[in-house]
């Protein structure tokens, strides 16, 4: 629901603009974006550190961070982790706000182009444009109910239930 609200506001804002056609080049529209949210992000990634240390750092666990885990906190640093869901929800404790910071990031990088095509189509297929991406949400309903695949956070039953419950592709059309 979140990526629905937040393109929609990022699309309102844009249309009520003086010059709803002219869109900021795609690295500045990600930084101004970024200055009011990684901070706050990377703050809360420290803290997240900081609470996986003060468990696994005790004197009978120095392994429990692995390589592994400090690549995956690398990715998170870069906000590139949802783009390897297996790795990041198998090996972070608390990933979901992270995730969701990387996927948007993906999406914010998409922005300019999905709203040039959308201002470009006629309005008698705006609805029908509309429906279809909602359908691609019932896609990915039915293909999980007809494999018994699960995909909420606590429960991951296959790869493909890490790439519809966390991969930003899985998500593109919200």
């Amino acid at each position: 629901y979140f990526f629905f609200l937040s393109g929609f506001v990022l699309t309102v804002s844009r249309l009520d603009s003086s010059a709803p056609d002219e869109l900021k080049p795609t690295p500045r529209f990600i930084a101004d974006r970024l200055v009011t949210t990684y901070p706050v992000y990377l703050l809360g990634l420290l803290f997240e550190v900081a609470y996986d240390a003060r468990i696994n750092f005790e004197p009978t666990a120095y392994t429990a961070y692995s390589l592994v885990s400090w690549r995956t906190f690398a990715k998170h640093l870069l906000l590139v982790q949802a783009w390897w869901p297996n790795e990041v929800v198998e090996n972070w404790t608390q990933q979901e706000p992270a995730w969701f910071m990387s996927a948007l990031l993906s999406y914010w990088a998409v922005f300019g182009a999905f709203y040039r095509v959308l201002r470009r189509l006629p309005a008698a297929a705006l609805w029908p444009t509309l429906a279809a991406l909602w359908a691609c949400s019932w896609y990915v309903w039915a293909d999980c109910a007809l494999h018994g695949w699960v995909t909420s956070k606590d429960v991951v039953t296959s790869k493909r239930g890490y790439f519809y419950g966390y991969h930003p592709l899985a998500y593109v059309h919200v």
